[in-house]
């Protein structure tokens, strides 16, 4: 049997690690719901959503190089098998997009046009079937946007050209641009950038 003195050096002992055991638990705790809590990166990411922004240009105001390289970009568009735009393989790889895209914006001047482009969710699956119409795209001076519903990169998204564009090209008798699930690189990409070239 304790003694009294004892009994209050032992009641003493245990106040002493009563924080210290609150503190363990605190931590334990803290781990275990940050370990548990679902990502929510991929929402933060574009608190705004996902944009899909068109550009406009006029081939013969380009740059020699630039003309060099989008008749290039043309010309590997133009020997792809779409089959009448149900191959999604067929438009992947290099693109006026893809590839000369970042230059256009740099150095090109936008082609004074305003018109609508036609925009489109494909399944990214199979034959690339539409799925949704999501409208129209306004194009003013050159340029313009629309927000695209859901997250993008579960699509194929398609925007439709008027048919003077010769780029992009004609296949399944319109002038398709498509931007694979792919390129928006898991969610990494908040915009993507289209373009669309006149003579």
């Amino acid at each position: 049997m304790l003694s009294h003195t004892e009994g209050k050096k032992g009641i003493r002992a245990m106040k002493k690690l009563v924080p210290l055991v609150l503190v363990i638990c605190a931590l334990v705790l803290s781990a275990c719901s940050t370990a548990t809590a679902p990502p929510a990166w991929r929402a933060s990411a574009c608190p705004d959503g996902h944009w899909l922004v068109a550009n406009l240009w006029s081939f013969k105001s380009l740059p020699a190089p630039i003309q060099k390289e989008v008749a290039k970009m043309m010309a590997m568009a133009t020997s792809r098998d779409t089959r009448g735009a149900t191959n999604p393989i067929a438009y992947r790889g290099d693109s006026v997009s893809r590839t000369v895209g970042a230059l256009l914006r740099k150095f090109g001047v936008r082609a004074p046009i305003n018109l609508d482009l036609e925009i489109f969710y494909r399944d990214p699956r199979g034959t690339a079937k539409v799925v949704y119409n999501l409208g129209i795209l306004p194009v003013e001076a050159g340029i313009g946007s629309i927000r695209l519903p859901e997250y993008a990169g579960n699509w194929i998204v398609e925007a439709v050209w008027p048919d003077n564009f010769i780029s992009p090209i004609r296949s399944g008798g319109k002038n398709r641009l498509w931007v694979p699930p792919e390129d928006w690189e898991e969610g990494k990409h908040c915009s993507m950038n289209i373009h669309g070239i006149v003579p």
